[in-house]
């Protein structure tokens, strides 16, 4: 089961070494568990760099091992929406491991592929075409496919599709001309004085699947073709998800 609750950590640079090695930490509690394994007792400030040492969890022993810059990414301004904590070390794969180790110690858990963007799309930072797109940038092996990539992950793709998908609603006079002009709408609620429909786009829906009832992202998808139970309907159509409630 999902849960948005905890918070996840991985090493986000590459396997092998290198100069220079990241640990992403994001979550509710990202502050309060990354600052458990640094030596600075101060407190992180927002999006400022701090130089600090790190101490190591190897083989059961805990031992100051390495500098680090360690820097906050409060919520909701950050890659996932959450508090996220990125610890830049030196690229040794026996410093990054005692880093993490250190992390899951402190109650941590370790993320699961993609669950960082994963999380993203969750919180409304990245769309699913986005989200398709930063797998997309990252494996590009020509300067013509990263660029591709990259206008995706910057919501070129997602621009035209929401126009388009606008405008199909105000043809269909289910939406004003207004209202699909306006900045950031997401949906629209409609009453006869009986009836409350409530047009929501699939990303949302999916969003509040997995949020509110524990569902990973196949499964909402699923739930979300399923007919509706308890004098309730909903029909997918234009892309958007249809809720009737009586």
């Amino acid at each position: 089961m999902f849960s948005s609750d905890d918070t996840i950590v991985a090493i986000a640079t590459p396997p092998g070494r290198g100069g220079i090695g990241v640990v992403r930490v994001s979550g509710p509690n990202a502050t309060d568990i990354s600052t458990k394994i640094l030596t600075r007792r101060a407190a992180l400030m927002p999006r400022q760099a701090t130089l600090t040492k790190v101490r190591l969890h190897n083989a059961g022993t805990v031992h100051t091992g390495d500098q680090a810059v360690v820097t906050w990414f409060p919520s909701p301004h950050s890659y996932t929406g959450e508090h996220v904590v990125e610890i830049s070390t030196h690229g040794s794969p026996v410093v990054l491991r005692g880093i993490v180790s250190g992390l899951v110690a402190a109650g941590a858990r370790l993320a699961r592929p993609g669950e960082f963007t994963f999380r993203a799309f969750l919180n409304a930072r990245l769309d699913l075409a986005q989200a398709e797109a930063v797998a997309d940038l990252i494996d590009a092996a020509t300067p013509l496919q990263a660029q591709v990539a990259f206008e995706q992950l910057d919501g070129g793709l997602s621009g035209r599709i929401n126009a388009l998908d606008r405008q199909l609603l105000v043809e269909r006079h289910l939406i004003s001309k207004q209202h699909a002009e306006a900045e950031g709408s997401r949906g629209v609620a409609i009453s006869n004085g009986e009836t409350l429909a409530l047009m929501i786009n699939e990303e949302d829906h999916l969003r509040i699947q997995v949020l509110r009832r524990g569902l990973n992202l196949d499964e909402a998808w699923d739930e979300m073709q399923r007919p509706h139970s308890h004098g309730s309907r909903k029909v997918v159509t234009g892309g958007r998800q249809v809720v009737d409630t009586n």
